[in-house]
Parts: C-alpha cells; structure tokens; sequence
C-alpha cells in the first residue's frame, strides 16, 4: 500500500514540474490582506478587469495559515507556485486573502517570502465591517444575539484565546481594530508600498485613480459592477443602544482615525 501511495505522489510531483516547464510562475509582486467586508471582491474584480494577474482562486489564505509549517498538512512554497501558472511575462501579480490582516503570522511570512511587494489595505467604518461581517456569517451564530456575540468575542480577545478561523467572533472584532491590525504591516513594509482604499469611495472612481499612481499605469474602475451586489445588512443605526456604546468604546481610537483617514 504504501510503494502505490509513493508512486501517486512520484507521479503528481513529476506532473507538478512539468506545468510549471510549460507554464513559468512569479511570486506576488502585491497582496491585498484585506480585511473582509471592505470591497476585497470588488479590488479582485478590479484587478482582473485591468488585466492585473490573479489566481481564479480570490482567498488562497496560504501566508501563515495554509502554509507549511503553520498548517500541519499545509501547502509549501513551491506548491504556492501552482497558483500562479504562467504568469512570468505579466508585469502585475498578485492575490487577495482578507484573513491575513488580522493575522500576525501572515505578515510575518509575506515579510520573510516576498519582502518588497506591495501592500492594499481596504477599510470601512470599523463598526460597519463589524456588523456587515457578523450578518455575513450569522448562519453559524443564530444561536446568538449580538450582545452575546459581542461579549464572546471580547472576553476571548482580552483572554488571548483567538483562533485561526477567520468567520470567529473574536476574529471579527480583531479585524476592526485597525491600529493594532496595520502596526505591524507598518513595521515590515515601506510607507511607499502600501496603499489604503476606503469602502465609501468605490461609489466614486476614488479607487481606481489611487491604484493607477500605486501601480504607475491606468487602472479602470467601473464602479457599477462593484456595488450592485453589496447586501443591504443591518446598520449601525439599527443597533440598541446598548450594542452602541459597546462597540462604540471598543473601537473609539479606530473611528476617529478611521474619520481622519490617517492611515
């Protein structure tokens, strides 16, 4: 059993090397971490639509949580590669995968691997990505209200017990904390190679005038393919008061930032 195992994976292996003769990779030369429920599909659709190379897949997830050693079955490097077949000749490479904003591993490794690509932060209000991502994922909560959502996801945070699931209550509440979140992409990338796109701006051609002076060529943005499909959640302004104030302190110092654009 195990001499037929080995010749499967001999086989796959060699198969592997031979697209990757016929079709040559290049690592990433810009990644979007996101974080999610701030137009991370509309940047990829973006992208794509202006002949930027992308995977067919949007959120590979690879950087520090698919990835060999931080996933026990996880994918290396050079099987990270397969993603990219045949993009050598294309000037523009790159992926997007919201989860890696609020994961500290994930920058790490894009720091270790591709230590001079470029960085897209997207944001939104902080308490409007909070909310937007809760009722994108409540099929999995409905067993809880927002209070108790909100709670869970505090007294994990402040207990340091985060998983690595990106759909979590604490994850979620993470990633709208941005100082903390972007700290650290600070730290590890040059000022001039990141760039910050705000959600309210992909009602304008904000987005795309901001990515072609980043990419130093014209990029189109047709705004009506974007917005069309965003889900009409509950807002803030349908919270209880309660709920309010809560998420209102916990991310007060992320609003006035957010409202400043500081970042």
């Amino acid at each position: 059993m195990k001499n037929n195992s080995d010749k499967i994976i001999t086989e796959f292996h060699e198969l592997y090397l031979a697209r990757r003769e016929y079709f040559p990779t290049k690592l990433p030369n810009f990644v979007g971490i996101g974080p999610g429920r701030c137009g991370t599909t509309s940047l990829y659709k973006i992208l794509k639509n202006n002949n930027f190379f992308l995977p067919p897949i949007k959120e590979i997830n690879f950087f520090g949580i698919r990835q060999y050693p931080f996933a026990r079955r996880g994918i290396t490097i050079s099987e990270y590669h397969n993603y990219f077949l045949n993009s050598a000749q294309k000037d523009f490479v790159g992926e997007i995968s919201p989860a890696y904003f609020s994961n500290i591993d994930s920058i790490d490794s894009i720091k270790d691997i591709i230590p001079n690509t470029k960085i897209i932060i997207t944001l939104r209000n902080p308490v409007d990505r909070f909310l937007s991502q809760y009722y994108h994922h409540l099929k999995f909560y409905s067993d809880l209200d927002l209070s108790s959502y909100i709670q869970i996801a505090r007294k994990r945070l402040e207990t340091n017990c985060i998983t690595p699931d990106w759909i979590s209550p604490e994850r979620n509440l993470l990633s709208s904390q941005y100082e903390k979140c972007i700290e650290p992409v600070l730290k590890n990338f040059a000022k001039e190679n990141i760039i910050t796109l705000y959600f309210e701006d992909l009602k304008t051609n904000e987005w795309g005038n901001k990515l072609s002076v980043f990419f130093d060529t014209e990029i189109k943005q047709n705004k009506t393919i974007h917005m069309n499909k965003q889900k009409n959640y509950p807002s803030k302004n349908s919270l209880s008061d309660k709920d309010f104030r809560t998420l209102s302190d916990i991310f007060q110092s992320d609003i006035e930032k957010y409202k400043d654009r500081v970042w």
